[in-house]
């Protein structure tokens, strides 16, 4: 007898063999005992997950001679229907009949009688292939077939179906086969094979499936065809050309390290054995959320690649946020492999990003007790150990220099640069005269002490307060309009006030205002947002994305923020968005420039209009309350 690949010979026969899809075996088993079956089925789902399997189970149950509503597989009609060859099972690929013709020669041959069953069953895989004349070529003839005959439709992708034909049959989704399924389907027919695994084979093999069955007995398949009778993880990852967790891990490690001639050798390696970059990527994502998830919540039950050890060592690597702002790295450059025809070179400028975005944290150290593995020292795949990171100048070089050189690999890339993610700001820079003080990122503890227990009217009344003293003695010039973003940045930094940047911090809540009348709208929009720059007269709010600038920074909008930051902060100022790779941008020019004033933009002063200063009643009014208190309310006759 000729071999038969695994998903061949193991494909379920009745409705109890089937795995993951008791929702849609108990539906049609009770329209076969009650009679009411639909002359025409729309199977849609993932490949491997059963479609054209249930069908035919389906096409045996309602033509079994036995009576017993289910395949009896010991009948004629069973038998027959097993060995594929049953002239009233037919079954068609629209992939590659999809035209008029040959659904018209399809039509013509469903007014037959059948043969020897009951109902003639014409299975129609792939059905989204078909052309919009074949579509509606089968329209009428679905709609109205004869009694002696079913129609069941099979799809990976029902959205590409009209609907004129979804809405002529009864739709069942299949959904991706659970892992444990999966592994339990897999242990079930290993034993069988009698195929000795390793601890967590199957659930590696079921995790590279992906919610198939099929897949999962294929790939299973191959590594037996490589390792015969005893089959281990390393195994898996050769036939397939993938890191191992282990691996995964170091390279983690060497990242938080900032290792980074370690890290472009093991992208090398990599690169030599043609490993698949995309799915090293979703893998490096998958190992950060699993830290993370342990991280929150101390349990393993919900740890899809991690195991506790794995989880607990990740942890010790990186902080939560770190974490985070890494996985929306390795997500972006996940997004742009799909335009790419060089993912490695995407790859090695995501993990450089990593190491840039460590490259100014505070020294850290890890202790680990016992190491994972034993291996080579000085490699990637080195025990894990006491590890210290050191702020190394030559480093921070080496990483900056072959971010510029790996740019300038990628094609069709004009205006993109590396984005830098600095979690710290600038120092303050005090400029002469009346301009303002810059601000840092990071506020002092005490100063968010104070500021924790300060009412927020008092600060609302400091920010009226320092309106008075500092926004008539300015030198004021308006902003140019033709000034590139970061240039304008450049120049705001220079006239921006951390006192007040801190005080606004405080009342920048956007909540309270979700369900207002005239400010609902606002809120939405800047519910994320946070304000990185502010003065008496201005404040720059960070974004993550175009769209949300673009909504933001409407003309049409423009004069209803004025009334919203009046709302807020009880004094008008222009709000300008920016996103969080445009700040970014502004704060890396500031840094290289901050000891070169002389190359820095002229400082930007925003002028109030006319009709947003503050008149001189409202002046009065402010320093009366001031005298006499903010409880009081001031009445001034003309």
């Amino acid at each position: 007898m000729a071999y038969k690949a695994l998903y061949r010979m193991y494909r379920p026969q009745t409705f109890e063999e089937v795995v993951g899809q008791q929702h849609i075996v108990i539906t049609l088993q009770n329209a076969i005992k009650t009679n009411k079956l639909s002359h025409a089925y729309l199977f849609s789902g993932p490949r491997g997950t059963g479609k054209t399997t249930v069908a035919k189970i389906l096409g045996k149950a309602i033509n079994c001679t036995s009576n017993q509503h289910k395949p009896c597989e010991t009948c004629a009609s069973c038998q027959s229907i097993n060995k594929g060859n049953h002239p009233d099972i037919i079954e068609i690929d629209a992939a590659s009949n999809n035209g008029v013709d040959e659904i018209r020669e399809l039509i013509d041959k469903v007014k037959y009688a059948p043969l020897e069953l009951k109902i003639k069953v014409y299975i129609i895989d792939e059905v989204h292939m078909l052309t919009t004349g074949a579509f509606n070529a089968l329209l009428k003839t679905l709609e109205e077939p004869p009694s002696h005959v079913m129609f069941i439709l099979a799809t990976t992708e029902p959205h590409k179906v009209i609907p004129t034909i979804i809405s002529r049959c009864q739709r069942f989704d299949f959904t991706k086969v659970s892992t444990y399924e999966i592994q339990d389907r897999l242990e079930a027919i290993l034993k069988k094979e009698n195929i000795q695994v390793e601890p967590g084979v199957t659930k590696l093999v079921a995790h590279l499936a992906d919610g198939g069955l099929r897949d999962a007995l294929s790939i299973l398949e191959q590594v037996i065809a490589y390792s015969g009778k005893v089959i281990s993880s390393e195994d898996v990852y050769k036939v397939y050309g993938l890191t191992t967790t282990q691996e995964k891990i170091n390279l983690l490690k060497t990242i938080s390290q900032r290792q980074v001639k370690n890290i472009l050798d093991f992208l090398k390696e990599i690169s030599i054995k043609s490993h698949d970059i995309k799915k090293l990527t979703v893998d490096l994502i998958d190992c950060l959320k699993d830290g993370l998830i342990y991280h929150f919540t101390g349990s393993t039950d919900n740890l899809t690649v991690l195991n506790e050890e794995e989880a607990r060592l990740l942890n010790s690597f990186f902080s939560a946020d770190q974490s985070i702002d890494f996985m929306d790295i390795l997500m972006d450059t996940l997004e742009k492999y799909r335009l790419s025809v060089n993912s490695m070179s995407y790859f090695e400028v995501a993990l450089l990003k990593m190491v840039h975005h460590l490259q100014d944290r505070p020294l850290q150290t890890y202790s680990i007790k016992e190491p994972l593995v034993e291996t080579k020292k000085n490699d990637l795949s080195e025990p894990y150990k006491s590890v210290e990171v050191v702020k190394d100048t030559k480093t921070e070089e080496l990483v900056i220099e072959t971010l510029e050189k790996v740019e300038d690999d990628l094609l069709d890339i004009d205006d993109e640069v590396i984005e830098t993610e600095l979690e710290e700001f600038v120092e303050e820079n005090v400029q002469s005269g009346d301009s303002l003080t810059f601000e840092t990122e990071e506020i002092e503890t005490q100063t968010q002490t104070e500021l924790e227990d300060e009412d927020v009217e008092v600060v609302k009344q400091k920010n009226e307060d320092f309106l008075m003293d500092n926004l008539f003695d300015m030198s004021a010039v308006n902003t140019n309009t033709e000034l590139s973003t970061k240039d304008l940045l450049l120049g705001l930094m220079q006239t921006a006030s951390k006192e007040i940047r801190v005080n606004d911090e405080k009342l920048w809540k956007m909540k309270p205002y979700m369900h207002h009348l005239d400010y609902a709208k606002i809120a939405r929009l800047l519910k994320d947002s946070t304000i990185k720059l502010s003065s008496p007269t201005f404040i720059v709010v960070e974004v993550d994305v175009d769209e949300e600038k673009h909504m933001i920074s409407d003309p049409k909008l423009e004069s209803l923020l004025k009334e919203f930051t009046q709302e807020i902060f009880k004094i008008r100022k222009k709000l300008f968005c920016v996103t969080r790779f445009e700040w970014s941008v502004a704060l890396s020019a500031y840094m290289e420039l901050k000891d070169k004033p002389e190359l820095l933009p002229p400082p930007i002063y925003i002028t109030l209009d006319e009709e947003d200063a503050i008149d001189e009643n409202t002046k009065l009014e402010l320093k009366i309350k001031d005298v006499v208190g903010h409880h009081v309310e001031v009445v001034i006759e003309d």
